[in-house]
Formats: structure tokens, sequence, C-alpha cells
């Protein structure tokens, strides 16, 4: 199981200390802003960027450089937040597949974002626009093993609404299946993120095909954080006995 924590721009680095580091079946992952990442790496925290520019130099003013990022000590990157693709930055599908190979290029391991909009949800389009994000935002390089991948509906990012079981259960197993049937992948990482706390992540965390978190709004505070990696432990625990008996 893998937890992804994005601050996104807030400074939670006074929790830092008070957050798990990591246990044996849960991989914990912090990504605060840019300025913070050596703070969270010589705390001892597996650390990434919330977003990279596509160039390791050049005349790109307030960009984040891939190779700087890998230079502060980050070793992920999350890609295509929405909030990246949406508002006033407007990422295209071919601007993230040059900041995916950047970051695979300097040896961070992307968190790819994917997600519909509520209004795509309703009209019954979300398969068909989550495959369109993979189809063009994804380069040929990824693969199971380079990439993770995240689902998060737009519609429940800092709502409180989450999607249901079903619904989040249908997602995973069509991404699964669709990046191993068009791309090859063998057993995709895909995390689940949109309004995960520590009420929900238990039985969110509980569904096969999601293996793990991306957690915004509850990764600010150590005491629902600890619960959210706490319930991605004892899910990755129990996935390995059930592996076992097998």
């Amino acid at each position: 199981m893998l937890v992804i924590a994005n601050h996104k721009s807030n400074d939670a680095a006074a929790q830092l200390p008070r957050m798990l580091k990591g246990t044996k079946h849960c991989d914990v992952v912090v990504c605060p802003p840019a300025f913070f990442v050596h703070s969270a790496v010589a705390r001892g925290f597996t650390a990434g960027v919330q977003n990279i520019h596509f160039a390791n130099s050049g005349a790109y003013t307030g960009e984040n450089s891939p190779a700087h990022a890998f230079a502060s000590g980050a070793r992920w990157a999350i890609i295509g937040h929405s909030e990246r693709r949406a508002g006033p930055f407007s990422e295209s599908h071919a601007l993230l597949k040059r900041k995916t190979v950047a970051a695979l290029d300097n040896k961070l391991k992307p968190v790819f974002c994917i997600g519909e909009s509520l209004k795509q949800r309703e009209a019954g389009e979300t398969l068909k626009v989550l495959e369109k994000q993979l189809k063009r935002g994804l380069p040929d390089r990824c693969n199971a093993e380079n990439t993770v991948i995240a689902y998060e509906p737009i519609w429940a990012i800092g709502t409180g609404l989450t999607p249901t079981v079903a619904q989040i259960r249908e997602v995973h197993d069509f991404i699964i299946n669709f990046l191993s049937e068009s791309a090859g992948w063998s057993g995709a990482q895909v995390l689940y993120g949109g309004s995960v706390n520590d009420k929900n992540a238990a039985e969110i965390f509980q569904i096969d095909s999601v293996a793990g978190g991306l957690v915004g709004g509850a990764s600010l505070k150590a005491s629902s954080f600890n619960v959210i990696i706490n319930a991605a432990e004892v899910e990755g625990e129990s996935r390995v006995k059930i592996a076992a008996a097998a």
C-alpha cells in the first residue's frame, strides 16, 4: 500500500515530526510545498514535489526544475493534478506528457493524476474521459514499475463528497484493465484521491483495486493522517496474508 500526502500550498512542516515515517506494509510519501522538501527529507521522510517543469534549466522564472527537485531530495512528482489541469494553469495533455518524461529522466517517480468533473460524471462520460487522459498524457516509457496512477474525481476533491465503493471499484478496475490491455502494464498501482479522510480511508482501502491514497486536507494534521496510514497498514498486512495463503 502507498499513501501520499499532498500539502498543496500549506505549511504543515510543524506536523511532520508527529506523522508516521513509514510502516511495514505501507509506504508513506510527503509532498510539501517545494520550499520544504529538503526539510522533510532531513526529518527522515520520503518526499515528492507537487509539480515540475519539463526543462531542467533555462529562462523559466518561477518553475520547479525536475533536476533541482531531485537534488533537493525529492523522489516523487505529482503530475496532472486537477488543480493544474483546470483553472488558471490549464495544463494540456501534451504538456503533462512532457512533464512525465522529465520526471522519469530525472529519477522522479510520477504520480499521474486523472479524474472527471461532476458534469462528466452525470453525463456518463467518466470512463471515456479517463481513457482520453491516459492515452494522451502518458508517454510510452511509463509502466507499472516506474509510474503510479492516482484517480481523483474532481467533484470529490475538498468537497467532502466521496464516490460510492462501487463507483471507485468500477473506475479502478477500468484503469488497471485498460493499462494492461493497451500498454502492457502488469499490476498497475492505482491510488484513490478525493476527500480521503480518517473516517472513510479504511473502507476505501479495502477495495482490492485500490493500492492506497493521495491525501489532501486530511494530511495536514498528524492525528487524521496517522489514522489513514494505519488503515493502509492494516489493509497491506491483510493482503500479504491472503497472498501467502494462496
